[in-house]
């Protein structure tokens, strides 16, 4: 039996940072593994979602193509230009590239392998539209106070047009223990939610990586890793079961003043 446990939100602030966040992702993924007691084969999978003006994943790939490492962190391409994989452990860790795009009405969208940068402040309906006809895995994160009002009922009508077409939601990790999860995860159903850590741009969020995701009994393509993971999910023959806890009421304060007085 092989497993993947994945974190479908991880924001890289610079590409110093990837050996640290692959280390605690590492760390994390065999936390879970050991709680869930799942044996077998093991695949680690990082999402990136960068914001406009970021490109890490690019350097990252030039310096696996000039053959170099990062800080002892040795890089690798394969057959997929969106795709690298990092070390050279027994459980492979991949990181794929991805973007978060920011639409008009101030909503996030997850463009999961998509390598380039893709205009910001456009309407959600529009970005919905033309990313479900790329080979990327679109996903709806949840945001602190961009599910409700106003956005809220928009994200009802985008569910309710594009769910059917390989539309996902996914919980985050920066979600309070007392914000229960949307309606909106219940109706579209679990193996929708692809779900991630979400880190925010504050010092000692890099350890948090892995620690909210997914796992789901997968067979990846070692060649083609995120061209196999796509085609199962958007099959359903892959099945997402969410992991991790809500944050904690005073972390989730700390965090949310902390982001406020760095402006």
């Amino acid at each position: 039996m092989t497993w993947m446990l994945a974190d479908a939100h991880v924001h890289l602030f610079a590409t110093a940072e990837l050996p640290a966040v692959a280390a605690a992702a590492r760390r994390h993924f065999r936390a879970q593994a050991a709680r869930g007691q799942l044996a077998g084969r093991l695949n680690f999978c990082l999402f990136l979602a960068e914001m406009a003006g970021q490109d890490c994943f690019t350097r990252l790939r030039e310096l696996a193509l000039a053959g170099e490492d990062l800080c002892g962190l040795a890089l690798r391409t394969g057959a997929e230009a969106h795709t690298l994989c990092l070390g050279a452990e027994e459980a492979p860790l991949f990181l794929f590239a991805g973007r978060q795009i920011v639409s008009a009405e101030g909503l996030e969208i997850l463009a999961l392998g998509l390598t380039e940068q893709y205009p910001e402040r456009q309407p959600a309906e529009t970005v919905l539209a033309e990313l479900l006809r790329q080979p990327v895995v679109v996903v709806l994160p949840w945001g602190v106070g961009k599910w409700l009002g106003r956005r809220g009922r928009l994200l009802g009508t985008l569910v309710a047009r594009f769910g059917s077409q390989g539309l996902f939601l996914g919980d985050n990790g920066n979600r309070p223990c007392f914000w229960p999860l949307p309606g909106l995860f219940a109706a579209l159903g679990q193996a929708r939610n692809l779900p991630g850590t979400d880190p925010l741009a504050l010092p000692g969020q890099t350890e948090r990586v892995g620690s909210f995701g997914f796992q789901a009994q997968a067979e990846l393509d070692a060649h083609r890793p995120f061209q196999s993971f796509r085609e199962q999910v958007l099959g359903g023959s892959l099945l997402p079961i969410p992991y991790g806890q809500p944050q904690r009421i005073l972390p989730f304060f700390q965090s949310q003043l902390a982001l406020r007085r760095k402006g």
